[in-house]
């Protein structure tokens, strides 16, 4: 085996470790301080949403990203259990919120659960459904409208970058914003690798400061990065 892949391998079960804490860590401040996310993850798993299994810890780990950046304007793209946290912080904070949500009857079961835990937005649009698209050159995906030039935070796990002939590719939505001149205090991509290195290719990346998730570090072999277990991957404006 080779040392790269030892370190690596030794990395995941650090990290494996230390995870469990801080998923004890996020059970305790959710059912103190944010007890409504509970409920609504509960909605979302009867409805059989696929991050369900990773809250709350996933939902904390975000929660904290809100509080450093204090963003006033929040787009999601690809709705589902992070929605409830940021109704939630739309609420607290009185920040702007629209998800985008490529799927019509998905879009309705978010805002059912949002509803059922009572995190509507207090301002924004909330969810609504825009179609996606599939870029000319079959390279990427991304939806078919322009998102809110006023966004200052940007989540990426949506729509689904699947094309019909098997291929993955990167979702185009960040990099087109940054195309606009637009420059939001942070992306925040959940998983998505082809994305990540995407938006890693740009011209405003020297604009942000790169801060891998561990899946990413894993696919890309980042040993030292890897041992800060990041559960997105995230680009914040210097």
């Amino acid at each position: 085996m080779k040392i790269k892949n030892i370190l690596l391998l030794f990395a995941s079960k650090w990290v494996g470790l230390w995870r469990r804490w801080q998923v004890w860590r996020a059970r305790l401040y959710t059912k103190r301080y944010m007890p409504e996310l509970l409920v609504a993850y509960a909605a979302f798993s009867r409805m059989g949403q696929s991050g369900s299994p990773r809250q709350p810890f996933k939902g904390w780990d975000l929660w904290k990203i809100l509080q450093s950046i204090q963003p006033k304007s929040v787009v999601e793209l690809g709705s589902g259990t992070t929605s409830a946290i940021f109704a939630l912080w739309s609420i607290k904070s009185g920040a702007a919120y629209t998800a985008f949500e490529h799927h019509e009857d998905w879009a309705k079961i978010t805002s059912q659960c949002l509803s059922a835990a009572n995190l509507t937005p207090s301002a924004g649009s909330g969810v609504i459904c825009v179609p996606s698209r599939v870029n000319e050159d079959q390279e990427s995906v991304g939806f078919g409208q322009e998102l809110p030039a006023a966004a200052d935070f940007l989540y990426v796990d949506g729509p689904p970058c699947i094309l019909e002939d098997g291929r993955k590719v990167a979702n185009n939505d960040a990099t087109r914003f940054l195309d606009r001149g637009l420059f939001p205090k942070a992306i925040v991509v959940d998983g998505r690798i082809e994305t990540v290195d995407l938006i890693l290719k740009h011209p405003a990346i020297t604009r942000y400061l790169f801060k891998p998730s561990l899946a990413y570090c894993i696919r890309k072999g980042l040993f030292i990065q890897a041992l800060a277990g990041r559960e997105h991957s995230l680009f914040l404006r210097k």
